[in-house]
């Protein structure tokens, strides 16, 4: 089938399933898989055979907090010495300045910075800890580095909006005067429910009707945790109990080999014509299945109704 790619595109690596967060929205309290890291070896392998295929993007990072990993910045050097597109998503309390000189001198491409507070109160209401202070400096220090640079890396904020936790309007009022003259983004972004693991709940009206989109990260994504395990996407957290989406382990596979496996071939085939029975984490997911406002809905059939008048 020709939407789906011969090879995939982007290499997202989960270094760890450890988080030092506690955050409302998160899965990471429920997660039945063991904890731990990937081994030096394994990472090795990935890379090797990215290099092999040409693939030349990955993503350290993935179930867990990339940071908490002991060698995140030798496995940055060991990318960024292929030649490789780098990408990294932390929490910013581990950002030390340790790991902030190493970003800036390896030239990261892109780390997202998942902030979502603006005061210790909501931080502590949001992640469950106290590291509000730590991550502001953290953060100033990475933006002070980052202006003395060649910029090379770019910095995105991510904000998630939980109601009656954090307030958005807020959040900018904090944050923008800190990253003024930088040409950074603040990305607001929707809430997922992780492969339906998460009740996620907003306080929007909905008219009850689901419609249902193509995943976009199983056409380009290859997505590999700390033990080995392939599984179709990001927002799959685990393998445990999901065997019909684990395609493979790459301690004794191949990327290639598990991308063009006889499962995974017939798991994006029916994704495509949207037969999902079979995989519990689709059948409800939020990248899959998207609540149709009433409100909106409303508004557009009566814009069509004007126009064709």
């Amino acid at each position: 089938m020709d939407y789906f790619l011969d090879k995939p595109n982007l290499i997202k690596i989960s270094l760890t399933n450890l988080c030092n967060f506690r955050c409302v929205m998160c899965y990471y309290p429920e997660l039945k898989q063991e904890k731990g890291f990937i081994s030096d070896e394994l990472l090795s392998k990935i890379l090797e055979e990215c290099e092999k295929l040409g693939i030349n993007r990955v993503s350290l990072g993935g179930v867990g907090e990339p940071l908490l990993h002991k060698n995140y910045v030798k496995y940055l050097h060991a990318a960024k010495s292929l030649g490789f597109w780098v990408s990294t998503t932390t929490n910013c309390s581990l950002l030390n300045k340790e790991i902030a000189e190493a970003i800036i001198r390896e030239k990261l491409d892109r780390i997202n910075l998942s902030i979502y507070s603006s005061d210790p109160l909501e931080h502590r209401a949001y992640t469950g800890t106290d590291t509000f202070g730590q991550v502001v400096e953290n953060v100033k220090y990475l933006i002070k580095l980052w202006q003395s640079s060649n910029r090379d890396t770019l910095i995105k904020f991510k904000f998630l909006k939980i109601p009656g936790i954090n307030d958005y309007e807020k959040f900018k009022e904090f944050w923008q005067p800190l990253i003024k003259n930088t040409g950074f983004e603040i990305s607001v972004k929707d809430p997922v429910n992780w492969g339906s693991r998460v009740n996620f709940q907003n306080n929007k009206l909905f008219f009850g009707y689901r419609r249902r989109r193509l995943c976009k990260q199983i056409r380009y994504l290859f997505y590999i945790l700390h033990n080995g395990d392939v599984l179709p996407c990001c927002c799959i957290t685990e393998g445990a109990g999901y065997g019909e989406v684990v395609f493979g382990n790459m301690e004794n596979d191949t990327i290639i080999k598990i991308w063009q496996s006889d499962k995974y071939l017939a798991f994006k085939n029916n994704h495509y014509r949207g037969k999902l029975s079979a995989y519990r984490p689709c059948r409800n997911c939020s990248e899959v299945f998207s609540e149709l406002n009433f409100l909106h809905w409303v508004k557009k059939c009566l814009h069509i109704k004007l126009a064709v008048l």
